[in-house]
């Protein structure tokens, strides 16, 4: 904020001065000033009818006065008479409506219109006025001292918290790339759903021809998925408060349960055609069918408004953690999990996995996928709707 503009009580300086100087003859007081006001005294300064409904306090022979309303008025005879309120005023407006010129004139402005009229004050009023704009201009910068300082500790108290901010950020988005290659873990294991696919392509269309496409379809949508994980991590990395950060957090781990579990359900639908458990394989199928993972373009949709996101990432986020939540009710349904013979395809698939020299660790899936709550978001959270 610029000097000139910071406003103040210039009543209360000029209400002390006058204190200062009571005793002076040139100063008058409010009990004279009432009792005289309607006389022809000074010519009929006093006679102004506006001057005269108000009540004064203190005044200059010259003719300046302070009301009890804090307004200064100048009277240089009836034509020329003005008022002005000075308890919260600025420098810049204080010069505008007073002025110290030479031979002990004053000139009274009418605001920042430029025109006005000069008065002639005896030498102490020109003196007591000199004070008091001095005295003003001396609180206006003690104002702007206590101003900056405020902002200085305001903008340092700011610095401080966004550095612990960008500390704690670092440390969580360290959970997801402990590596620090920018690169969420999660998706930087190999695509081992192609690659057994492939491996038992002929197979799979010895059974159904069909299936091959279909398989695709879901090796396009994990794929598609790991992609919308990685832009989603991304925008975590921009949140600039906590709030924004817990919530995206959250959702981001929502998102990554939703993957694993799609990811595991889809490599027991691959192991279990191989080991021709069709009971298996054919719950999986109507359960992803159920979710239009063949023939639903809803992670593609996803992607394409990630890649152009702009204001509206967290109504999209909701968008998409209410879909996953979908999806999460839809597999966890699936019955062969708890169903005898499922540890033999545990280790099949296990063993398949080991075949194509895989990173994934089945049981730890399993287990993570199993024990995992889903982060519950607060919708109305303002952090987020901004």
């Amino acid at each position: 904020m610029k000097k000139e503009n910071i406003k103040i009580n210039g009543e209360k300086i000029l209400l002390s001065l006058f204190e200062k100087y009571k005793n002076e003859t040139w100063v008058l007081s409010g009990s004279w000033i009432e009792s005289t006001k309607n006389s022809w005294f000074f010519s009929g300064k006093w006679g102004d009818d506006i001057f005269k409904i108000y009540t004064h306090i203190y005044g200059l022979s010259s003719g300046i006065t302070i009301s009890e309303s804090g307004k200064v008025w100048f009277l240089k005879d009836l034509k020329n008479v003005v008022g002005y309120y000075i308890s919260n005023i600025s420098l810049k407006e204080l010069k505008d409506i007073l002025k110290l010129s030479t031979n002990n004139r004053i000139i009274v402005g009418y605001g920042d219109s430029g025109r006005g009229f000069s008065m002639y004050i005896t030498d102490s009023e020109f003196k007591f006025l000199k004070e008091f704009i001095d005295e003003f201009s001396s609180e206006v910068n003690e104002e702007l001292k206590s101003i900056e300082k405020k902002f200085n500790e305001e903008l340092e108290k700011q610095n401080q918290e966004l550095a612990l901010f960008n500390q704690f950020k670092t440390s969580i988005l360290k959970e997801f790339d402990a590596d620090r290659n920018g690169l969420i873990d999660v998706i930087e294991a190999s695509d081992d759903f192609s690659i057994l696919l492939k491996k038992y392509q002929t197979k799979i269309i010895q059974l159904d021809k069909g299936f091959i496409h279909k398989f695709i379809k879901v090796s396009n949508y994990l794929k598609t998925k790991r992609q919308n994980i990685q832009d989603i991590f991304k925008s975590i990395k921009r949140t600039k408060n906590n709030v924004e950060l817990e919530n995206q957090v959250g959702l981001l781990k929502n998102q990554i349960h939703a993957y694993e579990l799609l990811l595991f359900h889809s490599l027991n639908m691959i192991t279990s055609i191989v080991e021709e458990d069709l009971i298996v394989f054919y719950e999986i199928y109507e359960s992803f069918d159920k979710l239009n993972m063949f023939n639903s373009n809803w992670e593609n949709e996803v992607s394409q408004k990630l890649s152009n996101i702009g204001k509206g990432l967290n109504d999209l986020l909701f968008s998409i953690d209410s879909m996953e939540r979908n999806i999460v009710s839809s597999l966890n349904e699936l019955s062969y999990v708890s169903q005898e013979g499922f540890s033999n395809l545990n280790i099949s698939v296990t063993r398949e996995l080991q075949s194509i020299d895989s990173s994934i660790k089945f049981n730890n899936l399993l287990t993570g996928i199993s024990t995992y709550q889903l982060y519950k978001i607060n919708k109305q959270t303002k952090g987020l709707l901004k």
